[in-house]
């Protein structure tokens, strides 16, 4: 019996390797380059035929891999001289917005993840856990990678220098700004958040994250206070501004003796009266910086759809 789960737990991991080992073999990844001649961005494969590039991939577990390369150096006596070093990297495939990825992490501290496409966007691929996993937090009912539509927005910005960029706000709550890309959630930012809901905040982010949160001290010229938890992957700032002193200062910079300058004083007594209204209140921002590089290289190989109209074709 002991001898029949030996073999069946050593078919289910060699299974399980070949799967996985069968991302990389049966698959082409890569980076994803600007080609000027044909003014378009494409995947320039890296891995390819079990390969990186020209070096065979060594397969050193069902987590990681490595690639013995030759690298040309210079002795004393300025000959070249050919030696050999090892590159070992974590890799996981993912799936992102029902497309596959590739991240590959230098097996090495504080390394950063490098994300890999792959040359056919529908191709199916055996999904692995070894090294991200990602932290969701929920901001008014929205997470970062959800999918919205103008329909269910109001107070639209659109980014001049790209049509599928923008931030709006959610029907229901204008105190919640979305960031939005081709329809993708990329960041989430809550305002107006009470003083009294401030320490349940920091306690549930820093639960989720495993990150004791950096203190922001107050400083000029916004006096900015509050805590941010920034990681590998997540960037959240949770603080206040005390813009009432912002324009405090700025009103008693004004030199009295220049013309017009009672033009600027009624403008920042104006902006100090408006600021006591919403000084106390909190802001929340969160970002996920490896989500929101995987939405904008997405982007940019995106088709869009043409842009039409019912008034001219």
């Amino acid at each position: 019996m002991k001898k029949t789960l030996l073999i069946l737990l050593c078919f289910t991991f060699i299974l399980s390797c070949n799967k996985k080992s069968n991302n990389f073999v049966n698959n082409e990844w890569g980076y994803l380059i600007y080609d000027k001649d044909l003014d378009e961005y494409e995947i320039n494969a890296s891995f390819h035929n079990d390969s990186f590039g020209n070096y065979p991939l060594i397969y050193l577990n069902d987590s990681m891999v490595s690639v013995d390369y030759k690298k040309l150096k210079n002795d004393s006596s300025g000959n070249n001289i050919e030696t050999i070093h090892k590159y070992t990297a974590l890799y996981d495939f993912k799936y992102f917005y029902n497309r596959p990825f590739l991240l590959i992490k230098e097996n090495k501290p504080n390394s950063s993840i490098n994300i890999y496409h792959n040359k056919k966007r529908d191709v199916v691929i055996y999904p692995t856990s070894n090294f991200f996993k990602p932290i969701d937090f929920k901001v008014g009912d929205f997470m970062i990678g959800d999918t919205i539509y103008k329909d269910n927005l109001v107070n639209i910005e659109e980014k001049k220098y790209d049509l599928y960029d923008f931030e709006a706000n959610p029907n229901n709550n204008e105190n919640i700004i979305l960031r939005i890309l081709n329809n993708i959630i990329y960041s989430i930012e809550q305002k107006m958040i009470g003083e009294d809901k401030i320490n349940n905040i920091v306690k549930v982010i820093s639960k989720k994250s495993g990150m004791v949160p950096d203190t922001i001290k107050p400083s000029s010229p916004f006096y900015e206070e509050g805590f941010r938890w920034k990681g590998k992957s997540i960037d959240i700032r949770l603080s206040k501004k005390d813009m009432v002193q912002y324009y405090t200062d700025r009103l008693i910079a004004v030199n009295t003796k220049e013309n017009f300058a009672y033009i600027r004083l009624n403008l920042y007594r104006e902006k100090i009266s408006d600021a006591r209204i919403t000084n106390d209140y909190w802001n929340l921002e969160y970002n996920h910086d490896l989500l929101q590089k995987i939405i904008y290289e997405c982007n940019l190989i995106e088709t869009h759809d043409a842009v039409k109209s019912t008034i001219i074709e």
